[in-house]
């Protein structure tokens, strides 16, 4: 489910006088798309892509308005451990046939992009559903909504995050430095509590998070 950004002005637009709604917007939508890159907090599980013989690159489709920023996991065929996801440097030195296309049983996977996926050896048998990715996802610069994640456990972040981008911008009525780097570190704090939570999940374990000054 998804949130309108706009729905968020009134936790922003209060504190900076004659800022217009749409530039609010922006840091709003600019504030989320920094948590999730900084802290990968917003995963998703993409639809099961089919397996095709002899094919051995695929694309990875995100929601709209989401763009992808890595993937979490690789599942293949219905196996308990998800494909290891190697660099090709890595695959150079201990897989050397990976670059020829042979057939055989996929056993790890290399990234080409953030959406494009391409396994170490092309797929002897179609598989229906055999490619589960787990992705960690951001809004992209378009999005006029929300997962409703952010929107509703990670609030406090994306104003910070707002508020800091915006009273650092010069020459408005509302700029304020101290204020930006006031915000700024405590955005800073809110994204170092969400990339814990996405290390742990939503679990009842410890999290410990340390404030750091905003640079």
């Amino acid at each position: 489910m998804a949130t309108s950004i706009d729905t968020l002005l009134k936790f922003v637009l209060p504190y900076l006088p004659g800022c217009p709604e749409n530039l609010a917007i922006d840091a709003l939508r600019s504030a989320a798309v920094r948590l999730c890159e900084d802290s990968l907090i917003w995963r998703y599980d993409i639809t099961p892509i089919d397996v095709v013989t002899g094919t051995d690159e695929y694309t990875i489709t995100p929601p709209q308005k989401s763009s992808i920023i890595i993937p979490i996991t690789i599942q293949y065929d219905g196996q308990d451990v998800p494909l290891p996801i190697r660099t090709e440097e890595w695959l150079d030195i201990h897989d050397s046939g990976w670059r020829l296309g042979k057939d055989g049983q996929p056993t790890a996977v290399v990234m080409l992009a953030p959406e494009i996926i391409k396994l170490n050896r092309k797929p002897e048998k179609d598989i229906t559903g055999g490619l589960v990715p787990r992705v960690a996802l951001k809004p992209t610069d378009d999005a006029d909504t929300i997962d409703d994640l952010l929107a509703t456990h990670w609030k406090k972040a994306l104003r910070f995050g707002a508020l800091n981008e915006l009273y650092e911008i010069p020459g408005k009525k509302w700029s304020d430095a101290e204020r930006a780097e006031h915000y700024g570190n405590l955005f800073n704090f809110e994204v170092q509590r969400a990339r814990a939570v996405a290390n742990k999940g939503f679990s009842r374990s410890d999290i410990a998070v340390k404030m750091r000054r905003w640079v």
